[in-house]
């Protein structure tokens, strides 16, 4: 009977087998340390894009504000500006009330019979103080400051005696009144001049 001896080509199998998975083994290594290399690579160019994208957001960001901060002071100007416009629009409007009030009592004064020693304006009260030749002369200009339009609450708050040198009795007289808005120009007070 023969013998056949199969070892050495068993064995011989088996290292091939072992250098075949050692190569798999390897080639497997290898490929998975390109791969994460790659991929680390992958990651890193990302990492730098999204650092440059980061760097050129915070730079217009910066930019941003700087104009943010430039329309802020530009709207404390502007605002500061129209503040100064409006009071200077109040003053133009107020800048005649006073000739207007003034035009307006020599309208409605009673010629040749009373004339005004003072007027003090508080802005809506009206105090004035004048000498008449008599008590119906005051009561006329009373009247004719409520007909005016431009005064309500007319009230007499004094009328008393006076004598000036060379003069017959005169009436002193304190009339309050409130200012209906700004005072108007006078028309022609009813009955005409005297």
């Amino acid at each position: 009977m023969i013998h056949i001896n199969l070892l050495p080509f068993r064995t011989s199998r088996k290292k091939e087998n072992i250098r075949r998975q050692a190569s798999l083994f390897l080639l497997s290594l290898i490929l998975v340390v390109v791969g994460l290399v790659y991929y680390t690579g992958i990651l890193g160019d990302r990492i730098e894009e999204t650092n440059l994208r980061i760097e050129d957001t915070r730079r217009e960001l910066d930019r941003y504000n700087k104009i943010a901060k430039e329309v802020t002071e530009l709207k404390k100007t502007l605002e500061a500006i129209n503040n100064k416009m409006n009071i200077i629009q109040s003053l133009e409007v107020q800048r005649d009330a006073a000739v207007r009030l003034v035009d307006a009592m020599t309208e409605l004064v009673v010629p040749r019979k009373m004339w005004l020693t003072s007027l003090e304006d508080t802005g809506t009260n009206l105090s004035l103080r004048g000498v008449a030749l008599d008590n119906k002369t005051v009561a006329d200009f009373m009247k004719r400051l409520e007909g005016s339009g431009s005064f309500s609450s007319v009230d007499l708050e004094s009328l008393a005696k006076s004598q000036l040198e060379g003069a017959s009795d005169l009436k002193d007289f304190t009339i309050n009144c409130k200012r209906e808005g700004p005072v108007q120009e006078a028309t022609q007070p009813a009955g005409g001049r005297k």
